[in-house]
């Protein structure tokens, strides 16, 4: 019996989540189903990323010259523009990982199949003995 059999798959559309200053839904759930789908969306994360740190160079610029005051206004938004470049980050970082490891194309009759040849090569006393 397979264990595909027994492990339900969550692929149901969530709600998207607000968070910084986009919306940012759960891929970890719903995620792109193909590699040209999964580039698309790291490119889109590496733009946003990209406006995010070109904001805050600007305003680090922009106290560091003297031009506007460091007040509690401009701190916040600080804080906002660094939880965005994080979270955006953390799903790239996953979205890479996602690329390198597919794993749900990796099948149980695949593993089945690995492990006979694999119990195959181990009882064989040539094999064993190497």
């Amino acid at each position: 019996m397979s264990c595909a059999a027994h492990a339900p798959r969550i692929r149901k559309s969530l709600p998207s989540v607000r968070w910084g200053t986009g919306y940012f839904s759960a891929p970890h759930l719903t995620g792109p189903t193909s590699v040209t789908d999964q580039q698309a969306r790291i490119n889109l994360l590496n733009r946003q990323k990209q406006n995010a740190e070109t904001g805050l160079n600007r305003l680090y610029e922009a106290i560091e010259k003297g031009t506007i005051p460091l007040d509690d206004l401009l701190q916040k938004r600080l804080e906002k523009l660094r939880t965005s470049r994080e979270a955006l980050q953390a799903e790239l970082t996953r979205l890479h990982q996602n690329i390198a490891t597919p794993v749900e194309q990796i099948l149980p009759s695949m593993v089945e199949r690995f492990s006979k040849g694999v119990r195959r090569k181990l009882d064989d006393p040539a094999f064993a003995k190497r």
